[in-house]
């Protein structure tokens, strides 16, 4: 494997993708809490926690189904399924932003769910493989570095989006993290490791 600095251009790859894909996912909720309250459905709050509550859902009732079907896949495949459906989740994210009605959150929200149960049993069944033997809680540590640092500097930024060019571009932010998140995760090389 090529190792830069000791960590494999395999983890490297994961580690990035990973904390793309949690600085476009951290703080949706958020923002999707002020787009219901102030432009879909002013002041309901309820409808905030159905959505979000429906999201959660769907993405646990999916989980182990899905699972099942992406067990056999080759590793290639199941590289592949991560890459698109981050591309896909970023896409459905950029919607969500100019949804105008409950029914298009719900109907979004049906999406991300169902891609986040497909992806995420993944993501780390792969990270698990290709981790380095004896450098496991370093490569561990990194990722999670990684997956809170990045998210941390975005949700800032994201804040300065909201106020700065409006609301429906802080969703535009989180697509563009997504699919850059998707598109590095491609970058995973084929092994008999995954």
């Amino acid at each position: 494997m090529n190792k830069i600095k000791g960590i494999s251009s395999n983890i490297k790859a994961h580690i990035i993708a990973d904390g793309f894909y949690y600085a476009g996912y951290s703080v949706v909720n958020t923002f999707l809490s002020l787009l219901i309250t102030s432009k879909v459905a002013p002041g309901r709050l309820d409808i905030v926690g159905y959505a979000i509550s429906y999201y959660m859902l769907i993405r646990a009732l999916a989980k182990i189904p899905l699972s099942r079907l992406t067990a056999p896949l080759s590793a290639t495949a199941k590289r592949n399924l991560v890459g698109y459906g981050y591309i896909f989740y970023g896409m459905f994210i950029f919607l969500l932003g100019y949804s105008t009605n409950i029914w298009q959150i719900f109907a979004i929200q049906t999406v991300v769910g169902l891609l986040d149960a497909l992806t995420y049993p993944i993501k780390w069944s792969i990270f698990a493989h290709i981790v380095d033997k004896g450098r496991e809680e370093y490569e561990w540590g990194l990722e999670d570095i990684a997956s809170t640092s990045l998210p941390a500097i975005f949700i800032a930024v994201a804040g300065i989006v909201s106020s700065q060019f409006g609301l429906e571009n802080v969703f535009l932010l989180f697509a563009v993290l997504l699919i850059v998140s998707g598109l590095t995760f491609f970058s995973i090389k084929q092994t008999n490791q995954l």
